[in-house]
């Protein structure tokens, strides 16, 4: 096994000459990275930063952040990332940082609110033009196969921080499966449009990083420009979750623009609207790959692949090489064939486990993982082929009173299908009558009661009495999402003022 560190090493010994980074108009070789990696270590060496310590980051340059990543592996050290959190509420923020326990605050030349003691806050400097800079090669070997390399915090859709603890050797195998899925080369371009902060960034980095590959930085994405700067670089490669490939194809100059070099996009996150697919496939000539995974598996591991997606259409795909799925019963039993079921991964990719403050490591318990499988807390069903369908969250489900277990993403997707809303999601709605009740959100730019009759003939056609919504909510600005354009389901009920329920089926 390889940490990072050593993947990015041996990969400029095979590619010295060739650019690992372009960003402002600035190429990088990878000789040239890794000697700013090296610089990097010195200075953070000079500064008292010391093998297990833990930094919390909240600088923002995603070129910095690569070279400190770097830095990182080849220390031993813990990068502690808010993913989506940096502009958390403060008091919420803090107790996150409370809760860290870093050893080290990186911050911009901007500084940051964080509370954190002034001694042990740290600002990078540059690390252009360093030459020759040579480290004791031994000396990362020496690291622990389960260092933990990167802590995200991310909320998920419960609304409650978790920091998600991924090791370095589990990241950098990680980087290699998406690299094979993505097909991704020594000629590839990669658009880097989001921070390796970011889940899906990280990603991309380390999947490039481990064939020898360009990543081009666009540190101000324009979600509705995104296939201009592909035009302009060159690019190959990218990933798009949904919400913002539905963005990037309200480009008004989409079509006159040259991309010829294109050869795949990959998206995944959150559910696709099959509808908003099928026409980015007819716009764009290249291959399509949609990945399914967590935070807490470090990304995908399910792929549905460009020659799958007409067999496949509507699941995530099938596992990676080296993953075991298994679907089991509330009681945590194998479920039957063509049941739906917990979904249980076993994984290179799966999280140590969340940070404990207490214990002063990650920790993971039965309730999260049993026997190395993880938990991850969706529901699915596999079909007889071997794709995973997904169908929901298993606390993203309304119980009802009866027992009957109702599934939100089937009526999602059931009220998509008719193409009349921008934007449809169900959750859990606690009625003083009924106990648990499906309530269904809906926005759009045009008149939504004037659409209610259509949608509901369209429910009692295709879904049982019993999955039916009891009540809608008009929903008059964009849902809340996450950074990976989730949408927070959580937020959506917070702000339900019951007077304003719409009922549906009473």
């Amino acid at each position: 096994m390889s940490s990072v560190y050593q993947r990015v090493k041996s990969t400029a010994e095979t590619y010295a000459n060739h650019t690992a980074i372009c960003v402002a108009g600035q190429l990088v070789s990878y000789e040239a990275l890794l000697n700013q990696v090296h610089y990097r270590v010195r200075w953070l060496q000079s500064q008292g930063v010391c093998p297990t310590h833990r930094l919390l980051v909240t600088e923002s340059d995603t070129y910095q952040l690569i070279v400190l990543e770097l830095a990182a592996s080849y220390l031993g050290l813990t990068l502690i990332y808010l993913e989506g959190l940096v502009k958390a509420r403060h008091h919420e923020l803090n107790a996150i940082v409370s809760d860290a326990a870093a050893d080290w605050l990186i911050e911009d030349s901007n500084g940051t609110d964080v509370v954190f003691p002034q001694q042990f806050r740290l600002t990078l400097p540059d690390v252009e033009n360093q030459k020759d800079v040579h480290l004791d090669a031994s000396f990362c070997v020496k690291q622990k196969t389960d260092n933990v390399l990167v802590q995200a915090y991310t909320s998920g859709t419960t609304g409650k921080p978790k920091g998600v603890c991924l090791s370095d050797y589990r990241l950098c195998s990680q980087g290699q499966s998406v690299a094979k899925a993505m097909q991704i080369h020594a000629q590839a371009r990669i658009l880097l449009d989001d921070s390796i902060i970011d889940l899906k960034g990280q990603l991309l980095m380390l999947a490039g990083f481990s064939q020898g590959a360009c990543l081009v930085i666009n540190d101000v994405p324009d979600d509705q420009q995104v296939f201009a700067v592909a035009a302009e670089y060159g690019i190959s490669h990218m990933m798009l979750p949904p919400f913002y490939l539905a963005e990037a194809l309200k480009d008004s100059e989409l079509e006159s623009r040259n991309l010829s070099a294109l050869e795949l996009i990959a998206y995944g996150c959150a559910p696709i609207d099959q509808t908003l697919l099928q026409r980015a496939q007819r716009i764009l000539s290249c291959r399509w790959l949609q990945g399914y995974g967590l935070t807490e598996t470090a990304g995908p591991f399910c792929w549905l692949a460009n020659d799958d997606h007409e067999q496949g259409r509507g699941t995530v795909g099938k596992p990676a090489k080296g993953v075991t799925l298994k679907l089991t019963d509330r009681a945590g039993n194998p479920s039957q064939p063509g049941q739906v079921g917990e979904i249980w991964v076993q994984s290179p990719g799966n999280m140590l486990g969340y940070w404990d403050a207490e214990h002063g490591q990650p920790v993971a318990s039965e309730e999260i993982i049993q026997q190395d499988w993880l938990k991850t807390g969706d529901m699915g069903v596999l079909t007889s082929e071997g794709f995973l369908q997904l169908k929901g969250r298993l606390r993203d489900i309304v119980l009802l009173a009866d027992g009957f277990t109702v599934y939100t993403r089937e009526i999602e997707e059931t009220i998509l299908s008719l193409n009349l809303l921008d934007d449809v999601a169900v959750a859990a709605w606690q009625d003083n009558e009924q106990g648990e009740v499906p309530l269904v959100f809906m926005r759009s730019t045009q008149n939504i009661l004037s659409m209610l009759p259509k949608i509901q003939q369209h429910l009692l056609t295709a879904l049982s009495p019993l999955k039916h919504p009891k009540y809608a909510y008009i929903y008059n600005k964009p849902f809340p999402r996450g950074r990976n354009g989730k949408i927070q389901k959580h937020e959506l009920v917070d702000d339900v003022k019951q007077q304003q329920l719409i009922p549906l089926f009473i």
